[in-house]
Parts: structure tokens; sequence; C-alpha cells
């Protein structure tokens, strides 16, 4: 596993990892993260795509991972076409390096919504789309919830992190696996990952309002 940076036009940099493969490449997968996590939990998974072949890149999202001056925060204006348009950096960044390969991008959760984002804007850059824990026909709780997230922004401020907002949308996430033992179980079937998760300072931070109120208006242009 290698880093990489990137800078774009608004001066942000992207901070991104990749796993290349030790056999002959078959195809190029980009991860995308998920919300409150980063790039190298993703690790096993890429070491064993890489393992069978693929040349792997993932990339921490504004607000997320090691380098981020502002957890959970995206961008005070066009949030959710900043982090989508990172995402074209990375991919138009691997492609270049392996330009005779396939494309493949692979979004979890959060990460799937920007993949399908991407999708619609640039899917010709892509051979193939996997999409994990994702949604659809969510344009009314969309609507609501971006709604509410404004409320948040307003009355406890954009940029500070909201538990009220965290626990509105996943505060029903654990009902399934009662009785919990974490108040995360439901990020996994497997205790060990979840233990990962609560015990990484890089996971779990909370969005603020205004990182709901862009993924919930990037919600809403998909559903359209």
């Amino acid at each position: 596993m290698s880093s990489f940076q990137l800078e774009t036009t608004d001066g942000h940099v992207i901070h991104g990892l990749d796993w290349p493969t030790q056999t002959t490449p078959r195809a190029v997968v980009v991860i995308v993260h998920g919300m409150s996590e980063h790039a190298a939990r993703y690790g096993a998974l890429a070491s064993r795509l890489a393992a069978a072949g693929y040349q792997v890149y993932a990339h921490d999202h504004r607000g997320h991972g090691a380098h981020c001056p502002q957890p959970g925060w995206f961008a005070a204006q066009d949030g959710w076409s900043r982090v989508v348009d990172d995402l074209r950096e990375v991919v138009d960044y691997a492609a270049a390096q392996h330009p005779e390969l396939p494309l493949v991008l692979y979004g979890h959760s959060m990460g799937s919504f920007i993949s399908r984002a991407f999708f619609l804007r640039y899917g010709h850059r892509l051979s193939g789309l996997v999409l994990s824990a994702t949604g659809y026909r969510q344009r009314v709780m969309a609507r609501v919830m971006r709604s509410v997230a404004r409320l948040a922004a307003r009355l406890g401020g954009a940029a500070k992190p909201s538990r009220f907002m965290t626990r509105l949308v996943f505060g029903s996430f654990n009902l399934g696996f009662l009785p919990a033992r974490t108040p995360v179980d439901w990020l996994s079937r497997d205790a060990a990952q979840v233990d990962a998760y609560i015990n990484d300072p890089l996971c779990g931070r909370l969005p603020t309002p205004q990182l709901w109120i862009d993924l919930f208006g990037g919600v809403l242009e998909m559903e359209q």
C-alpha cells in the first residue's frame, strides 16, 4: 500500500491510498467510503482485491480521515458537487495510471450515493458500478430531513457537529439488534469489525448539519 495526494481547483488536498496488484492486472477498482469513516478502513478488502489482480484506489472524503481540518464538513457552499468532483479527480488519476484497464467504482453507504451522483454526471468514464448499503425512492424522506438539517443549522450552527441529527438519522438502526452489545451493532454482523470502528479515533465523528444538508440535497438530485 502507498499513498498519493491530489490538489483540487479550490485548493483542497485529496489524500488517497492505492494497493497495487502483484499479478497481471485485470481492472481498476476505486473504493468510495461511507460517512464517519475513512479509506484505510477498507484495507482488508483492498488487499483481497489486489491479490485477485485488481489495482485498488481509495481516498478520504472532505471532512473525513486523518488530514481533514474540520471533521464532518464538506464545504460552506456546493459541498455535494465538491465531493463528487473530488471523486472525479481520483478516478481520472487512477485511469491515467492504467489507461488500458477497465475501471469500476465500489461505493458503500454515503459512498454509494456519491458514486451514483458520479455515475449520473460522468458515467461514461466507468466500466462498472458496485453499490453497497444504498437506498432508493427516498425523495420525501430526503426533503423532510434536509429541512430538519437546515433548522439544526440555524439553531446550532451549520459547522458544529450535530449529535441531534446523528441520533435522528441513525437512532433506529440498532432496534433490530436488541439486546445490543454496542450502540453500533447495526454496522456489521462481525463483532470484531464493530469493535474496530468504535476503537478507531477516525471513525464515528459527528457530521455537521451542513453535511446532512449537502447529502440530502444530493439524494434529491438523484431522485429527480
